[in-house]
């Protein structure tokens, strides 16, 4: 009766989420009355967590841009835990094969094979890498151990959230749904959509992805870590907070 599949999984937890943001964060709205400074700070925070997440699953885990320090690495593995994207090997296996069959078939979320609700939904096709694609991943024993306790990881998070304070499991809803937008935003536009094709987005996308934007310049050269003019996360964010 519950066995589900892995991708039913991955939209449930999404149909989950999107639900406690798009009630609950009203609700903080009208029983807290926050402050533009409190709003402006919650929403930065969720962003800047979101984006060092994404650093740690593309940048450092997928592609190998940059060595991180201690410090760092351990920031990016709770951060991929707080965001609720997915564990970090899924993420990789997901990526690479994505790099090795782009916008053709097994490109496993390709918006021209498998279309815009399902991309949304997380409801990928299916994924077998290739020996040799987790190299590097498999020498990443703490991105390991986060990938196999993932979810526990998630729900002890949640729960000191929730011992702290209701509005902070709120906040993790809202910041699941913010990265899940600019997941969207990056697989669907950055591929053109239907049609099929790496692209470059625009100056606002970039004011909020800090340089995922480049994303044909990415798919060109995936391991070079600046990608354009304006990359701000492979220029600044990157070297001066979780390189070595």
């Amino acid at each position: 009766m519950f066995n589900l599949s892995y991708t039913t999984k991955v939209a449930i937890k999404i149909a989950i989420l999107y639900a406690v943001a798009l009630i609950c964060v009203p609700l903080w709205f009208i029983y807290t009355e926050p402050s533009i400074g409190e709003v402006i700070f919650w929403f930065v925070l969720a962003a800047f967590v979101s984006r060092i997440a994404n650093v740690g699953y593309h940048r450092w885990l997928t592609h190998k841009q940059f060595e991180p320090s201690w410090l760092g690495r351990k920031l990016m593995l709770w951060f991929m835990v707080m965001t609720a994207e997915a564990p970090p090997g899924h993420y990789v296996v997901s990526h690479l094969q994505h790099h090795a069959n782009t916008d053709k078939e097994g490109d496993p979320h390709g918006p021209k094979q498998i279309g815009f609700w399902r991309l949304f939904w997380g409801r990928y096709d299916e994924v077998k890498p290739r020996v040799g694609f987790l190299r590097y991943y498999s020498k990443q024993k703490d991105a390991q151990f986060v990938t196999k306790h993932y979810w526990g990881l998630y729900l002890a998070n949640w729960i000191v959230f929730a011992l702290i304070s209701k509005w902070l499991v709120v906040w993790l809803a809202f910041m699941f749904a913010w990265s899940w937008i600019w997941f969207l935003v990056i697989n669907w536009g950055g591929h053109g959509g239907r049609k099929g094709e790496p692209t470059d987005l625009n100056w606002f996308c970039n004011i909020f992805m800090g340089g995922e934007d480049y994303h044909k310049a990415h798919h060109e050269k995936p391991g070079r870590l600046v990608y354009g003019k304006w990359d701000t996360t492979g220029k600044y964010l990157v070297p001066w907070f979780l390189a070595k």
